[in-house]
């Protein structure tokens, strides 16, 4: 497996994704650095999952949009890539100079790979807000 910085060219991609798993995509100009703010972790040359890390001006960072290739079966491949992800996100964090990271998850397979991650669960059942301005 190897992760690298995503790319302009990876949001088209990114956006198939979300929409094979019914979400609805986030603009390219909501995502960090205009979509090149995350990693891409591949296997064998076969793009696998993605996420992206959002810096404030604090030391306080999230982790978010994480999407997975909904064409990728194999659930092993998916949770090591997912894992690996975590880890590299949570590594540019704190490179960056943050002491905490801020994430929301709503698939239970996903929670795992956080708490896998050194992840603590803070709250159960919370509902997160979004305002469109």
């Amino acid at each position: 497996m190897e992760a690298r910085y995503l790319t302009v060219e990876d949001y088209s991609k990114l956006v198939e994704w979300w929409e094979k798993w019914k979400w609805t995509p986030l603009a390219q100009s909501s995502l960090p650095d205009n979509g090149e703010g995350g990693v891409m972790i591949s296997n064998e040359g076969v793009d696998i999952c993605a996420g992206f890390l959002y810096l404030t001006n604090s030391d306080f960072g999230w982790i978010e949009f994480i999407v997975s290739n909904p064409d990728e079966k194999n659930k092993e491949i998916r949770k090591e890539a997912l894992t690996l992800l975590i880890d590299t996100l949570s590594k540019l964090a704190k490179d960056s100079g943050c002491r905490l990271i801020l994430t929301s998850v709503i698939n239970k397979s996903l929670e795992q790979r956080y708490l896998d991650s050194g992840f603590i669960s803070t709250d159960r059942g919370v509902n997160n807000f979004i305002k469109i301005l």
